[in-house]
């Protein structure tokens, strides 16, 4: 009996046993490698009178253990596989586990802090837009500037653990000084807005004074913010305006009532009040009081510029600026 593997090699023979009509083989002790899905078993005759003759062949495919039939050729039997453990292992390892340090993040708007929970013997690293704060050292950092923050927290047993982001925009506060309106300098990009609209190629911190009106500015940063400032009215010159009169206009800008004041009004006035586009908001007729003096409610007005002016009998008296 002759066994071949996968690739036709002969990987086991027996020996021969003479004038039998049948035979047992046991024990072969034959490693059927996992390396191919089926070998072939051979039945020869052998003998001096003729060549050898193969009696039949039966193929185990897939082996496994357990008992199976085979028949070919005219030659039956059964073949048996077992299976046996040549060599067990056994390794150990100890591996130490060690608690995450916490890194939650929290924001005081009353202190204007971020802070992560306080720990014995732990270690802190804050950051700003990814450069490393070195002075902040503690569990609590002040928002001094706007960026993103984060905080990395270090146990005793060296365990990291990385905080949320946290993103503080710059607060937008536009200034008008000497005719020109500016916000903070050395950020990614300005887009400029006068009444409502915005204004092309103004793209820098600065905007030259445009006339009375509505200003806004819109902005974005590197660290990704996007933020449009508060709508500012501005106003150049808000006192006498085209008048015959002297005129005193307080309290300039105006919350709730405004007063207009002159030695030259003594006589029912009309007065009216006008918005930028020129829409009248206010039409009142007034009797002065004895010291010239008017006064005039304007709690119910919009944030803006207005102009206010004066009429009697002999037309128009004067013209004065104010914001609300």
């Amino acid at each position: 009996m002759v066994i071949l593997d996968g690739n036709g090699s002969v990987v086991f023979t027996t020996s021969s046993i003479d004038d039998v009509e049948s035979a047992t083989f046991s024990d072969l002790n034959i490693l059927l490698s996992s390396e191919f899905d089926e070998f072939v078993v051979q039945i020869w005759d052998s003998d001096t009178l003729t060549e050898d003759d193969l009696l039949g062949q039966f193929v185990i495919s897939n082996p496994s253990a357990g008992t199976s039939a085979f028949s070919d050729s005219g030659s039956t039997g059964s073949y048996t596989i077992t299976s046996e453990i040549n060599s067990q292992f056994f390794d150990e390892e100890v591996v130490s586990v060690f608690p995450l340090p916490l890194a939650v993040m929290e924001h005081s708007e009353e202190f204007q802090t971020l802070s992560v929970p306080a720990e014995e013997n732990t270690g802190y690293q804050w950051t700003l837009n990814g450069e490393l704060l070195g002075n902040e050292n503690l569990n609590t950092i002040e928002l001094d500037a706007p960026g993103i923050y984060q905080c990395q927290v270090t146990n005793e047993f060296g365990c990291s653990a990385l905080s949320e982001e946290y993103l503080l925009c710059p607060e937008l506060e536009i200034a008008f000084e000497d005719n020109l309106l500016s916000v903070s300098s050395g950020l990614q990009s300005y887009v400029w807005f006068y009444n409502g609209l915005e204004l092309e190629n103004e793209t820098t911190s600065e905007l030259s004074f445009q006339g009375d009106g509505n200003y806004a500015v819109e902005i974005t940063t590197s660290y990704g913010c996007e933020v449009t400032s508060a709508v500012i009215s501005v106003v150049d010159s808000v006192f006498e305006l085209d008048s015959k009169i002297s005129l005193n206009v307080y309290p300039n800008p105006v919350s709730d009532e405004l007063i207009i004041q002159s030695s030259s009004l003594n006589e029912q006035t009309l007065v009216k009040v006008f918005s930028l586009n020129g829409q009248v908001v206010i039409l009142e007729s007034i009797n002065p009081s004895a010291s010239g003096k008017i006064e005039l409610n304007v709690s119910h007005l919009s944030p803006g510029a207005y102009t206010i002016s004066l009429e009697n009998n002999s037309g128009i008296i004067g013209r004065a600026k104010f914001m609300k």
